[in-house]
């Protein structure tokens, strides 16, 4: 598997396991997955399929209790990956529902 595509799917799992995004994530245990890990009694094993540096966004629909989708960039700086989605989701939000 291809670096990034590890890294995709490491942030993916940590955004839907806790439904937040990554940057978010990476804020709260200011960039040490080991809290994050003791917190949630992870094994190392476990622990490594998670990530939380910026770059997943979960997505919720009204009316849906849990995740519906998560947005992932991989490939950046946290920051650059973060900026994608926000600039992606953003501009479709602005355009609304007449695509």
């Amino acid at each position: 598997m291809h670096h990034n595509e590890i890294w995709v799917q490491r942030k993916r799992n940590a955004a839907i396991r806790r439904g937040c995004r990554t940057s978010f994530l990476g804020c709260k245990f200011e960039g040490d997955e080991e809290p994050l890990r003791l917190k949630y009694g992870m094994s190392q094993e476990h622990s490594s399929r998670y990530a939380i540096c910026g770059g997943a966004v979960p997505i919720r629909d009204m009316g849906v209790k849990s995740v519906v989708a998560v947005v992932v960039v991989s490939g950046l700086k946290q920051r650059g990956d973060r900026g994608v989605i926000v600039n992606v989701i953003k501009e479709n939000w602005e355009r609304g529902d007449s695509e």
